[in-house]
């Protein structure tokens, strides 16, 4: 039997356990620790044969996992495969409602102040999502300039002044530039009669604004002179702008003074290199040809140039130029949409220039361009309607994008988008951007009845759904979707532009001049609503959407309903607000409720409704201008009872009160009929079955989800029902502190912020395994935090191992400058190295601060040796004494575990304060400790080589380069002659070696086995493959079963270089050697 040979200090090896030096081994159900810098991961297919490849890009926060499901089969490319997401956890899909559709309305700034007098507006999509809208404000005496923002996922607007007490109007163009920054260009006043384009820049999503050039034109505009017969001189209109292939192109709207020529509407186009703060004047063009409210959109490296066309011409000519710096005049013009004979635009009484309309082009995340006009009105049922056109080839070819007016003529390229149907109220200066999948429109407007014509709104066209507006037939193409062919929004009375008001009693009705709504007060059970008869078949499709809510209720009806009826047949739904915390979804010939939605109805709700031949499917949401519109289903697919016995002839969309003692807000109605309704979904709706999706968005284009993550594929085809997963991933994740995963502790993990943290490693799910030694070693490399605990799990609780503080004391310090030295005789008598804690943290006060440098001395006050004195990052003023603990960057910890077996351990930062506000853990390295039986001999070394290039010049000038941090090199032999007898011959009972006096502790070590030790180690880490740690001194420990290693030269974490060598010095072989062991050497890991 074997002899207990322990000595009081080993040396060792702290010996990786390749169970516990990866990620996979992280318990996620026991670690609580945050992971910083989140970013989209790799999409993870779901089924085993794809040939659709899918990637993720932009960002993505910890709480944003995602899934993509194919929705319509086939290739990547416009009208091809489709595919739709949602959240991680949801149970609906997101589908996509076309941007033909409208689908919100929001105030951005209303009322009836000069500060709400906006006139020009331009808007863009930064890079992450912001929607910023710029507008110029009319008030008074001065004009300012100003940017509204909304942040991807937010519902609400913020506001910053870009440019204030301005000359003359500032109308503006914005846009996203390639270096993430936002641009604007404006109009100011330069000297007398004479106008410039001022440049601002925002690096921030519009947040904070710098002027970057005050005037870019390298000739400014004759604004001298009025109309008249050869007058000098231009009246200043809408800029557009756009960037591409390093340059900028500047388009603006000018009417000259001069009436003599055919046409005043001139356009004034404008070049520069780079971000387009230097410009040079291409032309001034106009006269003999009509150039009204120009845009331009980069699309596929090109310039798009739209100008609308003179009054006879009805429409807008496009133009497609490779460099900003190409006359536009004398380009070549694309064919644009067909408009089908209706006219386009407002213009003076002469026709020689434009006062009104749109002009505006859009282009996706997908590469497909969009075209908003507006009609005149010269057709009653389209008056002053904006209608859009999508463009999948770069502006060569136009299609409409919904079902109104004409679904079946196979050739007009528009539909309608906004369509009021009213000579006096209509949208005005409108201008659109893409952000999630979703048109984004800010615009002010015209109307009759108020005095809020000039407030801004903002307007959304499709996006994200999970019930999505079908077409003409399942899975219709864009241009045979449905669309609203009325629009109802709080822009003027219903009844002033086109709905039959009934009212009796004491009743009123106005448009708010605080927020967008139309508000119906009745009193003593009066009545007051509106209805219009749209057309149809009974068995065809009638669609509705209504936002309202309640401000009171006493009695009666607050509702809206929707008939189908001829003459034979009446079908009638009606959705009532029954009290303040109730609705109901009513058949109204049978007397019955369908539906009971028990929701406050104080707050704005939106539903949607879809009737065909007595079916009727309903579904309602919170109206909250979110970008996902997330859909319940009260009805899905019931029978309506049919009043055929008394049938009404017509069709009627009706809300408003009957009989009702109430006040309500009215935000939206709308409705469509006829053919253009499609298929509707009265019989029921299925999510993901009757969703349709968006188009899969090809090389170099992504399409941005509202959680910031960008989707692109190629390849393919997708089949319905084929998923991916995506899941964040980490700058700074767990895994990127395995050595495995981060070959450099410069990486490693972060918290997020300084809240307790736990990671916890499982070595096995079944039983308690070993580890191997009686000796677990947790090594901790390039951390900013000193209190910690590391705990076992016995299988059914979590057992404390040690409550570990590594810090040093520093007595108390005082601070001059950025330096901290001991100030007083009673500090810590510990002596440091010269920059031996440099880059670790150092607590004083209650602040921590990194240390840059330091000397080395004693912290404390003495008079007989040298005291360390501290330089730090942070600390600029004297201060007052305080209390100093130093936090060391690499530590280690050495548990003893007397016998008993853990099947994980668990790392718990305790909260405490750092630097940077988050703790971090360059490299984790758990594992074992080993001990060498025989100690090495004297002599061994340690070298450190800096990590910089030193470079000199023919004239003997010496550069430097550093690449990265010192590096030590430790050397270690038994070059005395280490015993090899006891067990040799593969038989026998040993001497053994304890790590603890502890009566439970189990032999850690051999005494006379180390050369094969030494050799079998190296073995089993694969010499540098596997680092491990290199314990100077290890001590027997007596009454404790924690060591901890917080000093530079008591450990190192290291990989085995070159080889072992075992030579004979006496003795025959495998029976009571006597060998030597040459050199072992140890690679420090930075």
């Amino acid at each position: 039997m074997g002899n207990d040979r322990s000595r009081d200090r080993y040396q060792g090896l702290g010996m990786p356990d390749r169970r516990l030096d990866s990620s996979s081994s992280v318990w996620d159900a026991q670690t609580t620790a945050q992971q910083a810098g989140p970013t989209p991961g790799v999409p993870v297919p779901q089924q085993t044969d794809t040939a659709l490849v899918v990637t993720a890009g932009g960002a993505m926060t910890s709480a944003d996992a995602i899934d993509l499901r194919v929705i319509r089969g086939g290739l990547v490319g416009p009208g091809q495969g489709s595919w739709g997401w949602r959240a991680r956890g949801a149970t609906d899909w997101y589908g996509w409602d076309h941007p033909g559709l409208l689908t919100g309305m929001q105030g951005v700034s209303w009322g009836t102040g000069t500060n709400n007098d906006h006139e020009e507006v331009d808007a863009c999509t930064t890079a992450d999502g912001t929607v910023i809208i710029v507008a110029s404000i009319q008030a008074a005496g001065s004009k300012t300039l100003r940017a509204y923002r909304r942040t991807l996922g937010s519902t609400s607007w913020s506001t910053a002044t870009i440019a204030s007490g301005l000359a003359i109007r500032p109308r503006a163009a914005v846009v996203s530039m390639p270096d993430r920054s936002i641009q604007v260009w404006y109009w100011v006043e330069d000297a007398a009669n004479t106008a410039q384009i001022r440049v601002e820049r925002s690096t921030d999503d519009g947040v904070n604004w710098a002027t970057t050039a005050t005037g870019a034109l390298d000739v400014p505009v004759d604004i001298s002179g009025s109309p008249g017969a050869g007058a000098a001189g231009y009246a200043l209109g809408r800029i557009r702008a756009a960037s591409a292939n390093g340059q900028t192109l500047i388009v603006a709207h000018l009417v000259a003074n001069n009436t003599t020529p055919t046409y005043r509407s001139s356009l004034l186009q404008a070049a520069g290199v780079g971000n387009g703060e230097a410009l040079t004047v291409i032309e001034t063009a106009g006269g003999s040809t009509f150039y009204g409210f120009p845009d331009v959109a980069a699309v596929g490296g090109q310039f798009l140039v739209g100008v609308h066309g003179a009054a006879v011409e009805d429409e807008v000519r496009l133009h497609r130029i490779v460099s900003a710096f190409s006359p536009i005049s004398t380009s070549a013009a694309l064919p644009g949409p067909d408009y089908g004979g209706f006219d386009l635009g407002f213009y003076d009484g002469t026709g020689k220039f434009q006062e009104g309309g749109v002009a505006e082009l859009i282009v996706d995340d997908g590469g497909t361009v969009y075209l908003l006009t507006q009609f005149d009105n010269s057709a009653t049922s389209t008056r002053g309607a904006v209608v859009i056109s999508r463009s999948g080839d770069l502006g060569s070819t136009w299609a409409a994008l919904g079902t109104f007016p004409s679904p079946l003529s196979g050739t007009m390229g528009f539909s309608a988008l906004v369509n009021i149907a009213d000579a006096d109220t209509r949208l005005n200066a409108v201008a659109g951007t893409w952000c999630a999948g979703q048109l984004m429109i800010g615009a002010t407007h015209r109307s009759s009845g108020t005095t809020l014509d000039d407030s801004l709104i903002a307007l959304s066209a499709g996006g994200h759904s999970t019930v999505t507006i079908p077409g003409l037939d399942q899975f219709a193409s864009l241009a045979r979707r449905a669309s609203w062919s009325r629009v109802g929004l709080p822009l003027d009375l219903p009844d002033a532009v086109g709905w039959t008001l009934t009212t009796s009693g004491t009743a009123s009705a106005a448009i708010s001049t605080s927020e967008p709504e139309l508000r119906i007060s009745t009193s003593v059970a009066a009545t007051h609503h509106y209805d219009v008869r749209p057309p149809g078949a009974v068995d065809e499709a009638m669609i509705g959407r209504f936002a309202f809510g309640l401000n009171s209720l006493a009695a009666g009806q607050v509702h809206a309903k929707m008939r189908q009826a001829d003459g034979a047949d009446d079908y009638e739904v009606e959705i009532r607000i029954t009290s303040t915390t109730a609705t109901e979804v009513r058949d109204v010939h049978g007397g019955s409720v369908l539906a009971t939605v028990s929701l406050s109805t104080l707050g704005a709700r939106e539903w949607l409704v879809s009737m065909r031949d007595g079916a009727v499917t309903v579904a309602y949401r919170d109206w909250d201008h979110a970008i996902n519109r997330a859909w319940t289903l009260a009805v899905d697919g019931d029978t309506l009872t049919n009043n055929s016995g008394s049938a009404a002839s017509d069709n009627r969309v009706l809300f408003g009160h009957s009989s009702a003692t109430a006040v309500s807000n009215w935000y939206e109605w709308h409705a469509v009929s006829d053919a253009e309704a499609g298929r509707g979904f009265a019989s029921g709706f299925t999510n993901p079955d009757d969703l349709i999706g968006r188009d899969w968005a090809p090389p170099p284009f992504a399409a941005l989800v509202s959680t910031g993550t960008t989707i692109q594929a190629l390849r393919g085809p997708g089949r319905v029902g084929d998923e991916w997963r995506i899941d964040p991933r980490y700058r700074y994740a767990i895994g990127g502190a395995f050595w495995s995963e981060s070959a450099a502790a410069r990486v490693g993990w972060r918290s997020t912020d300084m809240s307790a943290q736990a990671i916890a490693l499982q070595l096995s799910t079944n039983g308690r395994p070993r580890i191997m030694s009686d000796a677990l070693l947790v090594t901790l490399i390039g951390i900013n935090f000193g209190q910690f605990e590391i705990a076992g799990w016995n299988g059914s609780a979590w057992q404390t191992l040690a409550t570990v503080d590594s810090r040093l004391d520093a007595g108390n310090l005082v601070g001059s400058g950025d330096t901290l030295v001991s100030n007083n005789a009673t500090g810590s008598t510990t002596y440091v190295d010269a920059g031996e804690y440099a880059g670790a943290c150092i607590e004083f006060g209650a602040n921590v601060y990194r240390i840059t440098d330091h000397s080395a001395g004693v912290l404390g006050n003495t008079s007989t040796a040298r005291i360390a004195e501290f330089v730090v990052d942070g600390l600029d003023t004297a201060t007052s004494t305080q209390a100093g603990q130093i936090v060391p960057r690499d530590v280690a910890v050495r548990i003893d575990l007397l016998g008993a077996h853990y099947s994980a351990f668990r790392i718990g930062i305790a909260a405490q304060d750092t630097p940077e506000g988050y703790f971090e853990i360059g490299t984790l390295h758990v594992g074992r400790v080993e001990v060498f039986g025989t100690p090495p001999a004297f002599g061994w070394s340690t070298t450190t080589e800096a990590n910089t290039d030193t470079e000199t010049t023919p004239d003997g000038t010496t550069r430097t380069r550093r690449r990265g941090d010192p590096r030590r090199q430790y050397v270690q032999a038994w070059t005395d002659g280490v015993f090899m007898g006891q067990h040799d011959d593969g038989v026998g009972s040993p001497d053994y070696l304890l790590l603890n006096a502890n009566a439970n502790a189990e032999p850690s070590g051999t005494k006379h086995d180390t050369a094969a030790q030494v050799e079998g180690l190296l073995r089993e880490v694969d010499g540098a493959d596997r680092p491990v740690v290199i314990l100077r001194t290890v001590d027997k420990l007596d009454g404790t079963t924690v060591e901890v290693y917080n000093r530079r030269a008591q450990f190192m974490l290291a990989r085995l270089s070159g080889e072992v060598s075992v030579e004979n010095v006496r003795g025959p072989e495998y029976a009571g050697e006597l060998v030597r062991i040459a050199q072992l050497v140890a690679d420090e890991v930075v």
